[in-house]
């Protein structure tokens, strides 16, 4: 028995809903981490566990939505249908053939209009996901006793964001141009993006004889913004405070007299050019952060759109939703 909604021909159904479609219309990339389960369960949950090609998501499947997520096939389908262009977060424990061959069904199924956006994982510098943790333990494998952990776990992250860049490139030969590869940072941490590009540790090693920027186009944030005014040392200031006076805060900053240090307005604006200057600057996620959130009232579209068109002003590239 099938099930369809009013207005689809039972002969020839849509993969995705046309009123689906037009939700999409105005977005330029659409990042699929979810649809990946990059995450696998998420904070403090179990890893994604997929690492050959033959371990993905299959459209034989009677559901997408479990823990091998949605099939690549249907995600470049949509990126097609929606004239999107879409941004692929691969897992972490991807071997070079599994990048490989996904790569190559991308370039055999994708518009060749269609730009691509290649990404390792997703916040790996965050040790709430599990990948964290994994690839820190990559690292230490790596680099031995090499710096800290973490300056191994950001080493490692960058070692395997440049490896799977290449095997992107070289997959998609005369139209590598089309690829481009993004490395995953912290807004509030400019660290995780220099220390990763560089990956120094690497270069020591031998696993690089350049710096893993060399093999970067782009690197990504999330640049949430008033998580600063969720810290206790401004909870004194803001019980009292009205919503037009926290919103004039959100936008402009300069309302609270006890300033938490450099935050007083989003850590994004003061961002350094990533790295060398040469490298695209993209949003990867975002939005406000404040809880109990204002941004979630009348507001919120206010707030949303001041701060998406701030994110050009600075010089930014687009903000892809996820």
């Amino acid at each position: 028995v099938r099930v369809y909604p009013p207005g689809i021909d039972p002969n020839a159904p849509p993969t995705f809903h046309p009123d689906f479609l037009r939700q999409l219309a105005s977005y330029r990339s659409v990042r699929f981490m979810d649809w990946m389960r990059t995450n696998g369960s998420g904070f403090s949950g179990a890893p994604n566990s997929q690492q050959e090609f033959s371990d993905r998501a299959t459209q034989t499947q009677a559901h997408w939505s479990l823990e091998k997520g949605v099939p690549l096939e249907a995600m470049i389908e949509l990126a097609n249908v929606a004239h999107v262009e879409p941004w692929f977060t691969i897992p972490h424990r991807a071997s070079d053939s599994y990048v490989d061959q996904f790569a190559q069904l991308v370039l055999q199924q994708l518009a060749p209009v269609r730009r691509v956006y290649v990404e390792y994982s997703n916040e790996v510098w965050n040790s709430a996901f599990p990948q964290g943790g994994e690839v820190e333990a990559r690292g230490a494998q790596l680099f031995g006793s090499l710096g800290d952990p973490f300056i191994r776990r950001l080493n490692a992250h960058g070692l395997r964001t440049a490896q799977v860049c290449r095997i992107f490139k070289t997959r998609f030969g005369a139209g590598a141009s089309r690829v481009t590869c993004v490395l995953g940072a912290q807004a509030a941490n400019s660290f995780t993006a220099t220390e990763a590009a560089d990956c120094s540790l690497a270069v020591q090693v031998g696993q690089r004889t350049t710096a893993c920027r060399t093999d970067l186009d782009a690197v990504a944030i999330a640049p949430y913004f008033g998580n600063y005014l969720n810290l206790p040392v401004n909870v004194n200031e803001l019980q009292n405070w009205t919503v037009a006076k926290m919103f004039q805060e959100l936008r402009s900053g300069g309302q609270l007299t006890d300033l938490y240090p450099n935050v007083a307005t989003p850590c994004t604006e003061n961002w350094p050019p990533p790295v060398d200057g040469k490298l695209l600057n993209l949003g990867l996620a975002g939005g406000c952060s404040v809880d109990p959130s204002p941004c979630a009232g009348s507001r919120r579209a206010e707030s949303a759109v001041a701060w998406l068109r701030r994110w050009p002003a600075l010089g930014r590239g687009f903000w892809s939703p996820r």
